[in-house]
C-alpha cells in the first residue's frame, strides 16, 4: 500500500461503476448478463463506495446508459449502428420494434425487453461503406466470429442469422417505401431516412452494453462532496462518472470532454480558493 497525504484537498475521479456487474445490477437488475464497454479494470466502483462509507449521499444510481454492442454470452462488439440513417433494428421476429434515432435509454429499454436481450442491425452494402474503417474492420471480423452476416439476398441474410425471413423481406419493404414517401411508419426522423437496397446485404447483433453509469455522490458548484445530512464534507472533492445528478437519466454522447474541462477547471478554482 501507498498512503499519501493530502494537505489542501482530494479529488476523487475513478469513473463509474458499470465493470461491476453486482454493483450495477444492485440497482437494475437487467444489466447482470450484459457486457460493457468499460474497461473492466476501471469503472468498478470502489471510491464511490469508499465515499459512501464516510457519509457521501448519492443520488441515480439506476441511472445506467447502456449502448449498442455484443448480447450476452458474445465477445466481439461489430458496429453497424452509429450512423441510424444506415439501417434499421429488427428482432428475432423480422419486425422493427424502436425508431433507430430513439434515444439511449429507449433503445436501452427496447433492446432490454426483446427475446435474448437481442436485435440485430440491418444495412445494405452502401450503408457498410459508411462505416468508418475501424468498425468495417470489427464486421468483417464478426463473418468469421459468428457475429455478423452478409448475403445477395434479404431471405438468405435471414436464414444465415437466424431471423424469420418473410418478415424480414416485409419489414425492409416498407421501410423503403416510407424513404420513399419521407415518412417512416416505424417513427424515424425525415433526415435520417435512407433505402435499404444495394446488395450484398449484411446484418450484425446489436445486444446492449453498459456503457456510463449517471448516478454517483453528490457534489455541489464547487464540485464538494455533500453527505447525507446535506453538510460538505471537507477536503473531499469528486468529478466526473463518479458524481451523481450531472446527466440526468440520459447522458448525451460526447460529453466526456465537456466533463473534462468544465469540472477539472472548476475544481482547481475551488482548491486554490480554500475550498
Amino acid at each position: 500500500h501507498v498512503f499519501v497525504r493530502a494537505l489542501k484537498a482530494v479529488v476523487a475521479c475513478p469513473g463509474g461503476f458499470g465493470a461491476n456487474r453486482e454493483m450495477r445490477s444492485l440497482h437494475d437488475p437487467r444489466l447482470y448478463n450484459l457486457t460493457t464497454t468499460n474497461n473492466p479494470a476501471a469503472s468498478t466502483g470502489e471510491v464511490l463506495v469508499m465515499m459512501q462509507d464516510i457519509g457521501a449521499d448519492v443520488t441515480g444510481m439506476d441511472h445506467i446508459q447502456c449502448n449498442p454492442g455484443c448480447p450476452p454470452g458474445r465477445k466481439l462488439r461489430v458496429n453497424m449502428f452509429s450512423w441510424p440513417q444506415n439501417m434499421i433494428m429488427v428482432g428475432f421476429d423480422g419486425k422493427r420494434f424502436i425508431a433507430e434515432d430513439s434515444r439511449r435509454d429507449q433503445m436501452r429499454d427496447a433492446i432490454l425487453a426483446l427475446p435474448k436481450q437481442t436485435a440485430f442491425c440491418i444495412q445494405d452494402d452502401y450503408g457498410q461503406s459508411l462505416n468508418n474503417v475501424g468498425h468495417q474492420k470489427d464486421n468483417l471480423k464478426g463473418l468469421e466470429t459468428g457475429d455478423a452476416w452478409r448475403a445477395d439476398t434479404l431471405e438468405e441474410l435471414a436464414k444465415k442469422a437466424g431471423i424469420d425471413p418473410a418478415n424480414l423481406v416485409k419489414t425492409v419493404e416498407e421501410y423503403n417505401k416510407g424513404c420513399e414517401a419521407g415518412h417512416d411508419a416505424g417513427g424515424k426522423k425525415p433526415n435520417n431516412l435512407r433505402k435499404i437496397e444495394k446488395a450484398p446485404y449484411w446484418a450484425g447483433y446489436a445486444g446492449m452494453s453498459v456503457h456510463h453509469t449517471m448516478g454517483g455522490v453528490v457534489i455541489n458548484t464547487d464540485t464538494q462532496v455533500i453527505d447525507r445530512h446535506g453538510q460538505i464534507i471537507p477536503g473531499l472533492h469528486a468529478v466526473g462518472e463518479v458524481t451523481g445528478g450531472i446527466h440526468g437519466s440520459n447522458r448525451l454522447g460526447g460529453n466526456a470532454i465537456a466533463d473534462i474541462f468544465t469540472f477539472g477547471r472548476l475544481t482547481g478554482i475551488a482548491i486554490a480558493n480554500g475550498k
